[in-house]
């Protein structure tokens, strides 16, 4: 143990266990600060002979697990192996511009745009039809006031007529945030993916084109999948 037991439990005891004696809220904080500061010199000042053979630098699992029939070891890149710099997202932005424009026909003009900072965060959902941008609390409350189709932000009383108030139902949101309906982005390719799809919408709107919703989520979507799989 990294800490004397006898002193534990006695502290613990005097906290908790003494029906009869009464504390105030600023004695019991007191105490356990005490208690804190008692087992922290301990854990600190610890000389337990385990403790010379950890890798301060080592991964430990929570889990213990048989390792003797596991031949094959994953691991998540994201944060784990992998760090991200801030350029990850203009490269992600542009490589799948890119395609769009190479690949799948997208209008040239759409390689003059580049990304900025700002223009989406991750846990936004995607009404795929409309096309439309916004935020959803854990109870699957639209927020007001955040609902964008490009760079317009649409009027909180078309919002309540298009979906029947601000509450959306299990059905319409789905499991993970993904149906037909609703799409969310939860992933660390969810800014740079935001933002071009609010570009091209915008780029539309304002050149008077004609286009459905859906199919340039799609289609954004996958030049994403393609950038992952070929630049990352």
């Amino acid at each position: 143990m990294l800490f004397n037991r006898t002193k534990y439990f006695r502290f613990i005891s005097e906290i908790f266990l003494q029906q009869r004696r009464s504390y105030t809220e600023i004695r019991q904080l007191e105490e356990l600060q005490r208690l804190y500061d008692l087992l922290k010199h301990e854990s600190l000042s610890s000389t337990h002979g385990y403790s010379k053979k950890m890798d301060p630098n080592g991964i430990f699992s929570n889990n213990e697990l048989d390792l003797q029939k596991i031949k094959v070891y994953g691991f998540d890149f994201d944060y784990t192996l992998a760090r991200y710099k801030p350029a990850l997202h203009s490269l992600i932005y542009d490589n799948a511009k890119t395609f769009l424009v190479k690949n799948l026909r997208y209008p040239d003009q759409l390689m003059n745009f580049c990304f900025r900072p700002g223009m989406g965060a991750r846990g936004l959902h995607l009404d795929i039809k409309r096309g439309w941008l916004m935020k959803v609390d854990s109870y699957h409350n639209i927020q007001l006031g955040t609902v964008y189709r490009g760079m317009n932000a649409i009027p909180d009383d078309e919002v309540i007529a298009a979906h029947h108030g601000t509450k959306l139902s299990v059905d319409v949101v789905g499991y993970l945030g993904r149906t037909t309906n609703m799409f969310q982005f939860v992933d660390i390719f969810s800014i740079p993916e935001i933002t071009l799809l609010r570009d091209v919408t915008q780029y539309f709107i304002d050149n008077g084109i004609p286009f459905g919703s859906e199919y340039v989520h799609y289609d954004v979507s996958v030049c994403l999948i393609m950038n992952r799989n070929q630049v990352i």
